[in-house]
């Protein structure tokens, strides 16, 4: 659950930067950042299937982890981006690193759980993505108060950078807590 929370928020956040000075700071447009926005979902369609199929290889806790853990240093790292070709490149890697974990996870659970028991746990699941949809603003509303607090000063900057943090967090979760297998 706190890993498709942060996928969600991770995600989104482009939305709230968006209120904040990104624009100036990058010098572009609306239109950059809708091209932006949907060069993330180009990542997770490019590599939606083959990531399923590299699960089915190497096992859902090697390549759950190391998505998440690759997802979380980009979502951090966003927040140092200085122009439209770098965001343009992180949006994209982090479409890529995003990509086959919800389904990923969906198998894993229909793995570990009796038939019976696996519509409550995919319900606790997406709970994490309804409390994304649902938190995420408000925790950038907050973050955003930050703008121009240095060293990072654009509020989107924070937004990032902390949100990325959360993640890195729910990362070292995933590694520690995910069992390597369902013995």
């Amino acid at each position: 659950m706190a890993g498709f929370f942060t996928l969600q928020m991770d995600r989104s956040n482009l939305a709230n930067a968006m209120t904040s000075t990104i624009l100036e700071d990058l010098n572009i447009t609306t239109n950059q950042i809708n091209f932006a926005s949907q060069i993330l979902l180009v990542g997770i369609v490019v590599l939606e299937l083959p990531s399923n199929l590299l699960m089915q290889k190497f096992g859902p806790y090697r390549l759950l982890s190391s998505q998440i853990v690759c997802w979380s240093l980009i979502a951090t790292f966003q927040a140092f981006i200085t122009n439209y070709s770098e965001l343009m490149a992180t949006r994209f890697l982090l479409g890529l690193f995003e990509a086959g974990y919800v389904p990923g996870c969906l198998f894993l659970l229909t793995t570990w759980y009796k038939r019976g028991e696996t519509s409550s746990r995919v319900a606790l699941f997406y709970l994490g993505q309804n409390l994304a949809i649902a938190l995420s603003n408000l925790i950038a509303a907050a973050i955003l108060h930050l703008e121009g607090v240095q060293p990072l000063g654009g509020g989107w900057r924070w937004v990032w950078f902390i949100e990325g943090r959360i993640t890195i967090v729910a990362a070292i979760g995933v590694v520690l807590f995910l069992p390597c297998s369902i013995d």
